[in-house]
């Protein structure tokens, strides 16, 4: 069967005319077209046409029948989608061996039936299925039904069927033509019979579409798939400068995963139009693309408090909580909760259950009022079970609870978002005969589904710029489009049948995704729509998304490429500086800060090193203040087990003293694992106190590598070495360099049979002795230690505690100071004297300009770059780039 089609003439509909579009955006759209058509006419009031999407139609027939069924018959009660979805899920609970995925199934049998009732399926058709996944289906759909038959309810999917079967009556009061406006699929076969149980009462029945205004079309080839967005959007700006009367589209097949970036991208393009100043950015540009209540930050934080009530969360988790700006009242506030997740950070501390989290803000910051709201958030956890209506209510507290610390207005979106969410969770109540007593996590869960499948997009004002997705734009009409994406990836797009419907029945009834023929027909007239749609219509595509080459879809192969001059789209960074060139005062480089004033410098040997490495890091890390924030590991941090190595080692020497004693406990091995065993228990109880490890097992495993790495080093390192004593463990000495006055701590200084002195470093990873040398050494700290005593110092060392590298690596007058099969890394310069006034030279030299206050930017090369904490201070990359 065929329908009419004509053109839908906004100027002159009947009266008795009922428009049904497939969404409420056409529809909305449809009814200020014939708002702003009445106005210019100069009405000031008028009949509003009656244009509604098919859902709602439907819907409101259901509810006029309901109103004629007889006293004595119960109406069927119509379900919401999520009272549909939960009923299929407690049908899958009961029916699936395996329900791992229920909520994922869930959508996914939802579809399924949709697409059956949508093509008018018949039983036989879809239940001698004989693929397993499809049997499973057909049982599951059999036992979905006898819950709807069981319950007298009736689901979104059967409305149709069920209106037609039960609304003869209604026909002679619907209006004598019907409209369908904006359908691009007519072939459904719900619409065609839709249309004949219409067409059997006489109503007259019209496929329409929009005037054609097809005019100029174009195609616009650009290098890079991303560039082809901002093209379009600096287009769009441009057409409304020029005429801002225009109705304007920019189509963006992949809008919605991308909608952050695009709005981003829209605000700042807009910031550089000369008349910036005078409007927001979304009184000209709205982005249609909605999103789903729980991708709101709002809403999202909500779910991440709600979780964290029950479980523990992250430490970034509880950072982004706290510091949100919905509970955070002043930058006071807001700075001294950062600097406690920083402290955390330092200590390794991960997770956290929300009762944990309380009692260590109380340890560290005391008694005050977030440790009291905090406290007050503990509290308000229910773990018993209640009806849906009860746990509406506790919502309903906990958000007031957590509202209670915002300590700003929020502005018009998300007002709208707050009312928003509160309805749909009042519609919460629908699931209670079905739910029953439930608890807080499956509360959490039921509330977290709803805000999963619940589109929101706040409320504008007409904008003359949208930007939308196909099935937004289709239908509309602009006085200029720009389609964007025309890959042949997206055009047609791949093909995606339901998984659970036989795949040759779904290619012969021509349904959505089943067959290449019918995704290029369906392309083929959202385009063909496309090019009629605007007075002026441009369609783009790129070549390259990262390393994917793209060919242009071939739907449009008939346009040759444009020779348009494409807008410049340098960096937003570039753009804002043309635009503020006139006002931006070029200088020179300051490569000094003002000198040091203080001659104590705190920082001991840092200072020099990062003054070798770069002296700017030097300046920001050391005058002012600017420190990399910690990072989180898996298990133990590297310097907290760098620093128990350390302290076991420290209390080893302070025990033994000399190699004497060393090689005493070397003759009884029980005896020296019994020894170190003490030592290492004595240093556990520290180490448990200051670091945090989740598991507890961390600690025993830790505890096991410490004593093996240790006494190794004591078998294999220090037990070979010729007699030495241990003159210093980890003793602070000050040293003056240069004017400048720093406070040192040596891990071990040895002291030779012959009076000498031997420094040693201990290095939990791999170092090496080339990290000394040089103008402008890497690791500079040994050789200012060599200044301590220079007279006396014959070598330093570092003491490579690394479980596949144990050993000595340095640089010695004679390597007999320290004969060990272990001292493969060892060297001898050809002059220790020259080497030692040498190193004194440097390190003064790296000393003055630290207190002259020299801050260039001069890496020592592109490794003292790759790990810094810097880049975005120092803007070495942005240099960098410019400069290529």
């Amino acid at each position: 069967m065929t329908i009419d089609s004509l053109y839908l003439d906004i100027a002159a509909l009947p009266d008795d005319l009922l428009v049904l579009t497939p969404n409420r955006r056409l529809a909305a759209w449809l009814d200020r077209d014939h708002d702003q058509l009445q106005q210019s006419r100069g009405l000031t009031s008028w009949p509003r046409i009656n244009a509604q999407p098919l859902d709602q139609w439907l819907q409101q027939l259901f509810e006029e029948i309901c109103l004629a069924v007889p006293l004595d018959q119960a109406a069927p009660r119509l379900l919401s989608s999520s009272q549909s979805a939960l009923i299929w899920k407690q049908v899958l609970e009961q029916h699936w061996e395996q329900p791992t995925d229920i909520e994922g199934l869930a959508a996914l049998v939802q579809q399924a039936r949709s697409l059956l009732m949508r093509w008018c399926w018949q039983p036989e058709q879809w239940q001698s299925a004989f693929k397993r996944e499809q049997q499973e289906f057909a049982r599951w759909h059999q036992a979905y039904c006898d819950a709807l038959k069981r319950q007298n309810a009736l689901d979104q999917a059967g409305l149709l069927q069920w209106v037609m079967a039960h609304g003869e009556s209604l026909r002679t009061a619907l209006p004598r033509t019907l409209y369908l406006h904006g359908f691009n699929d007519l072939e459904e076969p719900q619409l065609q019979q839709l249309t004949r149980w219409l067409q059997a009462d006489g109503i007259q029945v019209f496929a329409t579409t929009i005037p054609q205004r097809g005019g100029d079309v174009e195609r616009v080839d650009v290098a890079q798939v991303d560039d082809q967005f901002a093209q379009a959007i600096q287009w769009a700006l441009a057409q409304r400068a020029s005429q801002p009367a225009k109705r304007i589209g920019v189509v963006i097949p992949n809008l919605q995963p991308m909608r952050a970036r695009i709005r981003a991208l829209c605000q700042h393009l807009w910031s550089l139009q000369p008349d910036a100043d005078q409007h927001h950015w979304t009184e000209i540009i709205n982005i249609t693309a909605a999103q789903t209540l729980a991708d709101y930050p709002l809403v999202s934080q909500l779910l991440l408090w709600l979780r964290g009530l029950t479980s523990e969360l992250s430490l970034q988790e509880w950072h982004l909580l706290l510091t949100s700006p919905y509970v955070c009242r002043d930058e006071a506030e807001w700075l001294q909760r950062d600097g406690f997740f920083q402290w955390l950070r330092g200590e390794n501390r991960k997770q956290f259950y929300l009762a944990a989290l309380g009692e260590t803000w109380i340890k560290r910051c005391g008694q005050d009022d977030t440790a009291a709201w905090l406290s007050q958030l503990q509290q308000l956890r229910y773990s018993g079970r209640q009806s849906i209506e009860r746990w509406i209510g506790w919502f309903r507290r906990f958000v007031a609870l957590i509202s209670s610390r915002q300590g700003r207005s929020l502005d018009s979106e998300e007002f709208q978002l707050q009312q928003r969410l509160h309805e749909t969770v009042v519609q919460l109540q629908e699931l209670g005969d079905w739910l029953g007593d439930i608890d807080l996590g499956r509360f959490r869960n039921e509330l977290q589904a709803v805000l999963e499948n619940t589109q929101f997009q706040p409320q504008t004002e007409t904008a003359p710029i949208q930007v939308m997705g196909i099935l937004e734009a289709a239908g509309l009409g602009f006085d200029a489009l720009w389609v964007c994406e025309m890959e042949a990836a997206n055009w047609p797009q791949p093909l995606n049948p339901n998984p659970l419907l036989s795949r040759p029945l779904q290619r012969a009834m021509n349904m959505p995704g089943a067959s290449p023929e019918r995704e290029l027909l369906y392309a083929s007239r959202l385009l063909d729509g496309f090019r009629q749609a605007a007075i002026q219509v441009i369609f783009s595509w790129g070549h390259l998304q990262g390393d994917t080459e793209h060919t242009c879809s071939a739907l449009i192969s008939d346009l040759m490429p444009s020779s348009r001059t494409l807008i410049e789209s340098p960096s937003p960074e570039l753009l804002q500086f043309d635009q503020e060139a006139t006002r931006i005062e070029t200088v020179s480089a300051d490569e000094y800060g003002s000198p040091v004033q203080d001659h104590h410098a705190k920082g001991g040997s840092g200072i020099i090193k990062s003054q070798s490495l770069c002296p700017f890091k030097a300046f920001a890390e050391y005058r002012l203040g600017v420190r990399a924030e910690d990072e989180l590991a898996d298990g133990i941090k590297a310097s907290d087990r760098g620093s128990l190595l350390h302290k076991v080692m420290e209390s080893v020497w302070r025990d033994l003293k000399d190699s004497g004693a060393l090689q005493a406990l070397m003759q009884n091995e029980e005896r020296l694992d019994r020894w170190l065993n003490d030592i290492i228990d004595g240093e556990m109880k520290n180490f448990r106190q200051q670091v945090f490890l989740q598991p507890e097992a961390l600690y025993r495993l830790e505890r096991l590598r410490t004593f093996n790495i240790a006494r190794r080093w004591l078998l294999q390192c220090d037990g070979t070495r010729p007699p030495f004593s241990v003159a210093q463990v980890e003793k602070r000495r000050q040293l003056t360099i240069s004017g400048l006055q720093l406070n040192l701590t040596v891990d071990r200084m040895d002291e030779l049979s012959n009076g000498d002195l031997l420094i040693v470093d201990y290095k939990s990873g791999d170092k090496d002795a080339k990290a000394w040398l040089g103008e402008r050494p890497e690791e500079p700290q040994l050789p200012l230690y060599t200044l301590l005593e220079p007279e006396r110092t014959k070598g330093v060392l570092f003491g490579i505690l690394k479980p596949d590298a144990l050993g000595y690596k340095g640089l010695l007058e004679e390597k007999d100071h320290i004969a060990t099969g272990k001292a493969n890394g060892l060297k001898e310069p050809d002059d220790w004297n020259e080497q030692m006034a040498e190193w004194r030279r440097i390190l003064e030299q790296l000393a003055s300009e630290y207190r002259e206050g020299r801050a260039a930017v001069a890496p020592l090369n592109e490794q003292a770059c790759t790990y810094c904490h810097l880049a975005a201070v120092c803007r070495i990359r942005e240099v960098t780039r410019d400069s290529d």
